[in-house]
């Protein structure tokens, strides 16, 4: 089935919701009778269900690994970090009426997802957490021999399977279910028709281009293409984006100071990526004399070469004080010290004469 490939799996989001709807019924028919939960399998989801509250509102949250082979297999092209899962949750969660007691399970094989998950609903608040603590999970990164580092990568057992397994047959109890591209989601949203699925399947999330107004990373006037023989410009901030042209090797492009998670607004129109990213980018590459296509995960394809952009405020943003400058920015450090060195100097000769 097309709808099940790694690459193109995440055409089932963009599916006219009544045929996705008819889809999700025909292989839920499929499915009933044929696929039936162990005695085991059963007895463990009903642990993790005796922990929610009775009649309980549950949104549950499916955050695949920060890796580069993740993000390349998404139709995105992106692997949203775990904020914004949290941000699409908690929205859905607001929507929960008033006495109703309000869940969040988290299904995820990453470390870092888990951590920021329990620092954001700490036990006692309103939106009660559930994360299983006995789920083998990783860091992500890179291993010594080349390969990222996934928990489908490492030795498996059987217990991984049911890790998995448990996983998706709670996720089927939840109401809603944020969610990237993902055999697991898919096979959720099939066993449960009825849940409400919410893929986090944009090349760039909502609110994107305010935030790259302002953006936090350093942004320079030019850059020089390193790459050779060029690299492609893409209509938005995303390798999933159309292509709208190109820059050569050696030439100079010129910003506009909006720049977006790597990617930095070219004058001349569309964006391009500053050095490859996780999900990588597409640049040119020599083929027996063609130019063709390719993907580069890492490594720099352009250098500044124009003096780097003020930083732009936001207009709520309080300006930083003067002990604050002096600890983040270098350059600020630098430009007080020379002035302090010149007055010191002028007194000085003052005193001589």
């Amino acid at each position: 089935n097309i709808l099940f490939m790694n690459m193109l799996r995440g055409l089932i989001w963009k599916v006219p919701d009544k045929d996705f709807q008819a889809l999700r019924e025909g292989y839920h028919r499929a499915m009933r009778g044929a696929l039936v939960p162990s005695p085991l399998m059963c007895r463990k989801l009903k642990e993790v269900r005796d922990t929610w509250p009775e009649g309980a509102r549950v949104v549950g949250v499916h955050k695949r690994l920060g890796t580069n082979e993740v993000a390349a297999c998404q139709l995105a092209q992106r692997n949203p970090p775990p904020e914004e899962y949290l941000a699409v949750a908690k929205a859905l969660l607001q929507r929960t009426p008033p006495g109703v007691p309000q869940v969040l399970y988290l299904a995820t094989d990453e470390v870092q997802t888990a951590e920021a998950f329990r620092k954001a609903l700490p036990p006692g608040g309103q939106i009660q957490l559930c994360c299983r603590e006995e789920v083998k999970r990783s860091r992500g990164g890179v291993r010594p021999d080349g390969i990222d580092n996934e928990v489908h990568r490492s030795p498996c057992e059987a217990l991984d399977a049911e890790d998995a397994l448990l996983d998706a047959l709670c996720l089927s109890q939840c109401t809603d279910l944020v969610c990237i591209d993902s055999n697991l989601s898919i096979f959720v949203s099939m066993l449960n028709p009825k849940i409400r699925v919410h893929p986090m399947s944009h090349p760039v999330p909502p609110g994107w281009e305010e935030k790259a107004s302002y953006p936090s990373e350093p942004v320079f006037s030019s850059y020089r293409v390193v790459w050779s023989p060029g690299i492609f410009v893409s209509a938005l901030p995303s390798t999933a984006s159309e292509i709208v042209g190109q820059a050569t090797y050696d030439q100079v492009v010129y910003t506009t100071g909006r720049a977006w998670e790597g990617w930095v607004e070219l004058t001349m129109g569309g964006w391009a990526r500053v050095q490859g990213g996780k999900s990588g980018c597409w640049a040119m590459e020599r083929f027996d004399g063609y130019i063709s296509m390719l993907r580069i995960s890492r490594g720099e394809l352009m250098i500044p070469e124009g003096p780097r952009r003020p930083r732009q405020r936001r207009p709520e943003e309080p300006l930083p004080g003067a002990c604050c400058q002096a600890q983040t920015s270098s350059y600020c450090a630098s430009t007080w010290l020379q002035v302090g060195r010149a007055e010191w100097a002028a007194k000085r000769r003052v005193r001589c004469r």
